[in-house]
Order: C-alpha cells, then sequence, then structure tokens
C-alpha cells in the first residue's frame, strides 16, 4: 500500500541517517520503526507502585492529637525550667 505522509523535517532527517547507518531504504527503515513502535505501545505493562507498611506505632487517625499533646508536653516542660 502506498500513502504521503508528511512529517516534520527534522524528524525526517534523523530517519534518513539512520537508514543510511543500517544500509536499508528509508520506506523499510520507517516501517521497521513505526512496527516497533506500535508493538512497544500495545504491550506496555500497568505501572504498580509497590508499597511497604511504615509501622506507625499509635493511631493515624489521631495523628493530630498525639502532636498537640508533644507540643503540651513541650510547653510545660519549659515552663517549669523557667526563664
Amino acid at each position: 500500500m502506498e500513502t504521503t505522509l508528511t512529517i516534520n523535517g527534522e524528524l525526517y532527517e534523523e530517519l534518513r541517517l539512520r537508514a543510511e547507518a543500517e544500509e536499508l531504504p528509508l520506506e523499510e527503515f520507517a516501517d521497521k520503526v513505526i512496527r516497533t513502535g506500535l508493538r512497544t505501545a500495545a504491550t506496555k505493562a500497568e505501572f504498580k507502585q509497590q508499597t511497604f507498611k511504615m509501622g506507625a506505632k499509635f493511631n493515624v487517625d489521631k495523628a493530630q492529637a498525639f502532636a498537640d499533646s508533644l507540643y503540651d508536653d513541650e510547653v510545660i516542660r519549659k515552663l517549669k525550667q523557667g526563664p
């Protein structure tokens, strides 16, 4: 099948140079590059982030209350020290 495809000048030049380096006709090299790209895009696996338990030693739902109590303890300690 024959068709006309308009591509960017820089892309054309890169394709031409690489085809030349591989000693392939431009049409054959372009076909090879497009097929490789399509296969890669079709077989791309879904990314899944691996997670790990952080080992929190307190109820994280009450984190603000815990932080407040630490702050209160520090204020009390400083007040006991005096100026």
